[in-house]
């Protein structure tokens, strides 16, 4: 049986909007899970890279960027420290600082338009691809992709 060299996980804001509690409660609840999830996928595909892609800032749920980029921030730690996991943060693609890059995303602000997907696969996961079929000889990633 074959099994992906690769696994890409997206935090999304579903992962959150729903729990009750206070910001820390919310993180510690996302991240407990999340940390079970990625244990237990590393023990089912235990060469496998993990990338963790960062929770993008989304414009339809702007009442939710602080606690998204605690998770972000909770998330890059967690990688940090987890030889097996590695962190991609695409937040700045959707937040600049000052607003959010409304021309990205489909009416409603959740979703990312065809624009805002290429830009996000271009900029940020085409490029953790290149680096850990370089840094680890995957190169049959290549050749199947």
């Amino acid at each position: 049986m074959r099994h992906p060299a690769i696994v890409f996980f997206q935090t999304g804001s579903n992962d959150y909007v729903s729990l009750k509690g206070t910001a820390a409660e919310k993180v510690a609840v996302c991240m407990d899970y999340k940390k079970q999830m990625f244990a237990e996928i590393h023990k089912q595909l235990p060469v496998a890279k993990l990338v963790v892609m960062s929770g993008l800032l989304l414009p339809g749920r702007s009442e939710y960027r602080e606690l998204a980029e605690e998770i972000n921030r909770a998330l890059a730690a967690l990688c940090e420290k987890t030889d097996y996991l590695w962190f991609v943060d695409a937040s700045a693609m959707t937040w600049g600082g000052q607003g959010y890059a409304d021309e990205l995303f489909i009416k409603g602000g959740i979703h990312l338009n065809h624009e805002g997907q290429l830009l996000w696969m271009r900029n940020y996961i085409r490029p953790v691809i290149e680096t850990l079929i370089s840094e680890f000889d995957l190169t049959q990633v290549q050749k199947e992709g």
